[in-house]
């Protein structure tokens, strides 16, 4: 009996070392590849608070600042179309890799920039690192993720883009002094430095080697990154999946009535995720804090303090989204995020609002910013990874990434011009008015996918049987009446 319990506690201990080493594999999996996230977050906030000096030190005029922000959302276009079928040839983790490379060089090309052309096309380079780096990073995450924890740990990447547009912002307002927007944009080769030398020594994802037929392959990292021998049933569920979609689909297959629901889904949550207003919010947060402050530095601080409400909400999503689901989340942030923009629709068009009490203006940009990252931040990300299948999954990602940074592209192209035409409050109106349209949406046409395995979503979805707490069973079939019985044959 005493040798029987040493065999047992041996055991135990086996199994509790197995998954320690399993978390610390998965552990610096995540944090390697969400450096992409933080780099991608750093990107698209740094210029927030860089825009007034390039405006200064080269002259820019209305339309040459629309075009240095919204000139790297093209390239993010361009990086996420051709990051599908990239990571579908050479693997997630050397996408993943390739796109660190890309952002070290648009840092330091943005930071060299001798004119506006010059810091144009270093722009463009930083957005194609973001475009496949938005693509790439939450696909990756999701195929290595234990499902239990898949959604918060693919929403640790949307945690790593707010952290990033924090610190921009911090080094935005403590370089404001010496107005050196070169440092602001050569930092950022440092974290993916970093990411690069990590990726190096990290595998690909179990599905995508199961899927090019590395099956060994696949079950020797499934076993470090769940820190258990005993994953064959999971390794069978994969194979079977790629047995049953043994070639990738074609870009027209992706309208197939099969594929159809969830690609609805996935389009429709990034659409609403940029179309409801954050793009302006975020790139010109400095520029409509000037309208409420006279102070420049008073300004930046408060993008600060807002970006920072962001991040700490992001972390209230990572907390909550595998315990009350991704529709819930979207449905509760989208009111809030409605309910901020009318208030400051209201504060732009009162007269003299903005004068007596600006901070109110801080308010309803924090709890706008609060609200969205909550919900579309994290949740526009996590959703689209999960509900592709196999087949389609690297193109069907690539088509709704092209969807954000277009939507991206447009709200920040106009929103100085509808300012400058019909004013800031018309412009958060409109914001407004297109939340209040996805709420429909989010109810009727989103699934929830809390707590399933890819296939089990893909499957489900596939068949169209996917469970939508909107949508009532249908009702019975009336049942059919008798058949009368024939009449008596007469009597010869």
């Amino acid at each position: 009996e005493g040798l029987w319990c040493g065999v047992r506690f041996y055991l135990r201990a086996q199994q509790r070392v197995g998954r320690l080493r399993g978390n610390v594999f998965i552990t610096l999996a995540i944090l390697f590849s969400i450096l992409g996230g933080f780099n991608f977050g750093y990107d698209i906030g740094v210029i927030a608070g860089a825009i007034v000096f390039l405006e200064e030190d080269f002259g820019l005029n209305h339309l040459e600042r629309e075009a240095v922000v919204s000139v790297m959302l093209l390239g993010a276009i361009a990086g996420g179309m051709q990051s599908g079928w990239l990571s579908d040839s050479i693997g997630r983790r050397r996408t993943v890799l390739l796109s660190s490379l890309v952002f070290i060089i648009g840092a330091l090309w943005t930071a060299l920039s001798i004119d506006f052309w010059t810091l144009f096309l270093g722009r463009i380079v930083l957005g194609v690192g973001v475009g496949a780096s938005s693509l790439t990073v939450p696909l990756y995450i999701s195929e290595i993720a234990p499902q239990e924890i898949r959604g918060t740990l693919v929403a640790c990447n949307e945690l790593s883009i707010t952290f990033g547009i924090f610190c921009s912002m911090l080094v935005a307002w403590a370089v404001a002094p010496l107005g050196s927007w070169r440092l602001m944009f050569a930092l950022c080769a440092l974290p993916s430095t970093l990411q690069a030398a990590g990726m190096l020594f990290l595998p690909d994802s179990p599905r995508y080697l199961a899927r090019t037929g590395r099956s060994q392959a696949a079950l020797d990292v499934l076993r470090k990154i769940r820190g258990r021998q005993d994953v064959a049933l999971e390794l069978e569920s994969i194979e079977h999946e790629c047995r049953s979609d043994q070639e990738a689909a074609s870009w027209r297959d992706l309208l197939a009535p099969e594929y159809r629901s969830g690609l609805i889904a996935g389009i429709g949550v990034t659409f609403f995720q940029q179309s409801t207003g954050q793009p302006t919010v975020l790139y010109y947060s400095t520029t409509i804090f000037q309208l409420a402050f006279s102070s420049p530095n008073a300004a930046t601080l408060s993008s600060v303090a807002v970006s920072l409400v962001k991040m700490l909400m992001t972390i209230v999503s990572v907390w909550q989204i595998d315990k009350v689901g991704r529709k819930m989340l979207l449905l509760c942030g989208t009111l809030v995020m409605i309910m901020s923009l009318v208030g400051l629709s209201i504060s732009f068009y009162v007269p003299h609002w903005i004068e007596v009490s600006p901070w109110t203006t801080v308010l309803f940009m924090m709890t706008y910013f609060g609200a969205f990252s909550v919900s579309f931040g994290p949740v526009g990300w996590v959703l689209p990874s999960e509900i592709y299948t196999m087949e389609i999954r690297a193109k069907a990602m690539a088509t709704t990434v092209m969807t954000n940074w277009t939507t991206n592209l447009l709200v920040s192209l106009t929103f100085l011009s509808i300012v400058e035409w019909f004013g800031a409050g018309t412009a958060f109106a409109l914001y407004a008015a297109v939340g209040v349209l996805a709420l429909p949406f989010i109810h009727f046409l989103v699934p929830e996918t809390m707590g399933r395995s890819l296939e089990e979503i893909g499957a489900s979805l596939k068949k169209k049987h996917i469970s939508c707490s909107c949508l009532p069973a249908p009702p019975p079939s009336a049942p059919s009446p008798p058949t009368p019985a024939p009449p008596p044959a007469s009597p010869s």
